[in-house]
């Protein structure tokens, strides 16, 4: 019976932590020879940066809640070319859930843009941090939201 009611007072309220991108880089070009940092414009603190000599690879970097886009910049070490910007749009859905209060998600915008860079290859697919249906008790996701490849 102790059990039983426990799990009815289970509630998935969504993600718990402030929402994220996986960035993924095949472009030799960010190797640890050229990029210094990769930050987030206007990121509240350094949880937004990264300062490493592997920039390829996945990183995941939070995005903003306070706009439908977030910029981060890729900052170059001795080249010609000081840095590299960019933009991932999406649009944020608040919603009320009950017991929860207010959750979050961000989705693909309408109008169909998803980005802007100066990379010349981007690729953005949009996931979702909640799934339609975890607006209702029990039901979860385990996808990462959105993810970003550079390619070139």
């Amino acid at each position: 019976m102790f059990i039983s009611l426990l799990l009815l007072g289970c509630v998935f309220c969504g993600p718990q932590q402030e929402l994220t991108v996986v960035i993924r880089s095949t472009n030799t070009l960010l190797d640890s020879a050229k990029v210094d940092s990769v930050f987030a414009l206007n990121a509240l603190d350094s949880i937004g940066q990264l300062v490493s000599k592997n920039i390829t690879g996945m990183h995941s970097f939070p995005i903003s809640l306070r706009a439908d886009s977030t910029t981060y910049v890729y900052k170059y070490e001795g080249s010609k070319k000081t840095a590299d910007t960019l933009t991932i749009f999406y649009e944020r859905e608040f919603r009320y859930k009950g017991d929860c209060g207010f959750v979050v998600n961000a989705n693909k915008p309408r109008d169909g843009r998803t980005h802007r860079s100066t990379f010349k290859k981007v690729e953005v697919r949009y996931g979702t941090y909640i799934t339609p249906n975890s607006w209702e008790v029990g039901a979860q996701d385990t996808s990462t939201g959105i993810y970003v490849e550079i390619k070139e």
